[in-house]
């Protein structure tokens, strides 16, 4: 019995390990990430609380299995107004690097807190992924690098172990999706399909009929059964790829980035902010990194203008929820006029340049793991 136990436990360190080698990320890499992670969270992500304070105690439900169920209403408003001014600083600091794991940290668990209460009156939603994403990268060396207060060194082995635990977290997450999806798509009924019963509620009941949504209904039904299970065998084989070689988690990252692309074209579903969890795997920047240090060591003295610009972008969000819940400074800006919601095209945007990069990090070479260089 020991005997066998030991040799699961073998193979247990023998998988993890090829996922630390094969999710690797070098610092440098990690911490250019880290600059492009908060102006996206700044510019088009920033979370707002305030319109917490509209609503009324009677809707409070939390789940069971949550810290609301400690609490008899939702927070008081000094609370959410602390937290609403607090998240932009604090996302300032992650990006420009003062202390960028604490201030990491510290953003990842004021929303999971507030998110508690989000999720207490029947409000789900994805956000969170790019929320664990942040708390497991401070933990890293994202830090350490292009920072005005750089966080301390940590291990390579701690380093490591963060990429790997979230690409762990992002396959499991599309397991869990596909595990469901397999039960009622998979059927070998072509009178029944999956993918269309999420585009007719979308299309005829949401008003999601924008981008190319209305080619759908231009195409054989038939062919959306062969969509509905190639969605499934791409959710549920997300480990073989992570486990086998790096180049095959770069390319279950490219089909993933495509798969989101889809969505948003198809379904009007853009889910833009998940670029935040795979993007750390897909800029790569290894092979030119002498180039930008030259760059930034001969512009060092735009570098408090940057550092400036980045806390304008933070300043507009604390002085918007003085008096208001806040908006996003992207989205904010662009106003819907005749054609498709500014949201979609730069989601379609966002996902058509990572599947770019994805590609081009096919080209580079496997990056070494410092435990087995």
């Amino acid at each position: 019995m020991k005997r066998l136990l030991r040799s699961i436990d073998d193979i247990i360190a023998a998988a993890w390990q090829r996922v630390k080698s094969n999710t690797f990320v070098t610092p440098e890499d990690s911490s250019l990430f880290r600059i492009f992670f908060g102006l996206y969270f700044l510019l088009s992500h920033t979370p707002r609380y305030g319109w917490l304070n509209d609503i009324p105690d009677a809707l409070y439900y939390p789940p069971i299995v949550s810290m609301g169920i400690f609490f008899d209403g939702f927070p008081p408003g000094i609370f959410v107004q602390i937290a609403n001014i607090a998240q932009p600083i604090l996302l300032f600091c992650v990006t420009v690097g003062i202390k960028a794991r604490l201030t990491g940290i510290a953003s990842a668990l004021l929303n999971f807190v507030v998110t508690t209460f989000i999720f207490s009156f029947g409000k789900i939603d994805h956000s969170f992924t790019p929320w664990l994403a942040l708390l497991v990268l401070s933990f890293s060396n994202w830090g350490t690098r292009y920072a005005v207060l750089p966080d301390k060194q940590s291990t390579s082995s701690t380093h490591s172990n963060c990429f790997a635990f979230l690409a762990t977290f992002m396959v499991f997450a599309m397991f869990t999706a596909g595990l469901e999806k397999a039960k009622f798509w998979v059927d070998f009924d072509l009178s029944t399909n999956g993918f269309l019963s999420w585009f007719y509620l979308g299309y005829f009941s949401l008003g999601r009929d924008e981008m190319l949504a209305p080619l759908v209904l231009k195409i054989d039904p038939r062919f959306f059964e062969i969509a509905d299970y190639t969605a499934v065998v791409f959710e549920l084989t997300g480990f073989l790829f992570l486990i086998f070689s790096q180049r095959s988690w770069r390319l279950w990252l490219i089909l993933a980035c495509a798969f989101h692309l889809a969505n948003t074209l198809l379904l009007n579903i853009s889910f833009h902010f998940q670029i935040l969890g795979y993007g750390v795997f897909i800029f790569r920047f290894s092979s030119f990194h002498q180039k930008i240090a030259a760059f930034i060591e001969s512009k060092r003295a735009a570098i408090p203008t940057f550092v400036s610009l980045v806390a304008a972008s933070a300043a507009i969000h604390v002085y918007q929820r003085i008096d208001s819940p806040g908006t996003s400074l992207l989205f904010g800006l662009l106003s819907k006029g005749e054609g498709p919601s500014p949201r979609l095209i730069i989601a379609s945007i966002v996902w058509l340049l990572a599947i770019v990069m994805a590609v081009a990090s096919l080209r580079l070479k496997d990056e070494k793991h410092p435990e087995k260089a």
